[in-house]
C-alpha cells in the first residue's frame, strides 16, 4: 500500500490526478480536459509555441503512463482481481483520458496499450463484459493500427477479446475470430508456444459449446 500511495502522489504531482477532500476518491484532474478541448479546438493552427507545449504534453504523458504501469505491477489478476477492485477502477479511469490525449498527439504507446489490455482483462476477470469488450475492442484496434496484426501483443489482444466474447455468450462473434487468432499464433509464435496453446485450448473450448447447444 505504501508504494501504492507513493505512486498516486506522484501522479497528482504531475497534475494528471486529484483527490476528493475526503481523499477517498481520485478524479482526473480538470488540467488535461482543459488540454484536450484546447487541442481539438486549434488542431489546425500549429507554431512553435504549439510544438513546445505538445512536447511537453508527451512527456506529461510518457511520464503518467510509466508510474501507471508501476501501479499496474501491484493489482493481481484471476479471482484475486476482486479483492483490488477500486485499483482496477482507478486504472481504468486514468487511462482512458490518456489514451485519448495520446491519439491528440499520435498514437498511443506501446506502454499505454499494454495497460488498456490489462484493463480489459481485469474487467472480464472482474465479470464486467458491457466494460471489457468494447475497452478490448478499441485496444485491439489501437494494436492493429500501431504495432500491426502479427505483432505478438496483438495476437493476445485478440484472444482476450475472443475470450470475453466467449465469456458473453456471444460464440458468432467469438469462433470467427479464434480460427484465425489460433493460425496467426501458430504461424508467427509456432505450434508449441504458451499463447498457441492457449488459443488452441479456447477455439477447443468453443467448439464444444457450439456442438452442446447448435442453436
Amino acid at each position: 500500500m505504501e508504494e501504492a500511495d507513493r505512486l498516486l502522489a506522484d501522479l497528482a504531482d504531475t497534475s494528471l490526478i486529484t483527490f476528493s477532500e475526503d481523499g477517498a476518491t481520485v478524479l482526473m484532474h480538470r488540467l488535461t480536459s482543459r488540454v484536450l478541448r484546447e487541442r481539438a479546438g486549434h488542431h489546425t493552427t500549429v507554431d512553435s509555441g504549439d510544438d513546445e507545449k505538445a512536447d511537453r504534453l508527451v512527456q506529461v504523458l510518457d511520464s503518467a503512463v510509466g508510474l501507471l504501469h508501476r501501479f499496474n505491477t501491484h493489482i493481481p489478476d484471476g479471482a484475486a482481481t476482486w479483492a483490488a477492485r477500486p485499483a482496477v477502477e482507478m486504472l481504468v479511469e486514468q487511462t482512458t483520458p490518456l489514451r485519448t490525449l495520446a491519439t491528440t498527439l499520435g498514437d498511443p504507446s506501446d506502454l499505454l496499450l499494454s495497460l488498456r489490455s490489462w484493463c480489459g482483462s481485469y474487467l472480464e476477470d472482474l465479470a464486467d463484459l458491457a466494460r471489457a469488450i468494447p475497452l478490448l475492442e478499441q485496444t485491439l484496434a489501437d494494436l492493429e493500427r500501431v504495432l500491426g496484426g502479427d505483432y505478438p501483443d496483438t495476437l493476445t489482444s485478440r484472444n482476450d477479446l475472443t475470450h470475453a466474447y466467449q465469456a458473453a455468450g456471444h460464440l458468432g462473434r467469438a469462433i470467427p475470430l479464434h480460427e484465425p487468432t489460433l493460425t496467426d499464433c501458430e504461424r508467427v509464435l509456432g505450434a508449441e508456444h504458451p499463447m498457441t496453446r492457449r488459443v488452441r485450448g479456447n477455439v477447443s473450448t468453443a467448439r464444444q459449446q457450439v456442438d452442446a447447444d447448435p442453436a
